[in-house]
């Protein structure tokens, strides 16, 4: 049996994409010294939430998309899904999406 994960409100289901070691001049630095990861992959994405006056919240992200997030949202919302460690983030944590440029 498979399952899928859906979201809620203005909720957004993303995979952690990590960095590669890093090495300082030709240093080792340890985990508890390096920043947390800040770039996802979009997995899944909520249908937004209203505001108390009306507007919607909802940002247009859309499953495979690369985001930066704010260093530490998410905190205590990872997801183990089968083989898969996901987060579960607030649209609001969410500060950009990347996309390729052809320059």
């Amino acid at each position: 049996m498979s399952r899928t994960i859906r979201p809620l409100g203005d909720n957004v289901v993303v995979r952690v994409i990590e960095r590669a070691e890093q090495i300082r001049g030709g240093l080792y630095i340890p985990d508890v010294a390096k920043n947390n990861p800040t770039e996802a992959e979009v997995v899944a994405v909520g249908p937004g939430s209203k505001s108390r006056y009306g507007s919607s919240t909802t940002v247009p992200l859309v499953p495979g998309e690369r985001v930066l997030f704010a260093e530490y949202s998410g905190a205590g919302r990872k997801v183990v899904l089968g083989d898969d460690e996901l987060m579960v983030l607030r649209q609001a944590d969410i500060l950009a999406v990347l996309e390729d440029s052809d320059v």
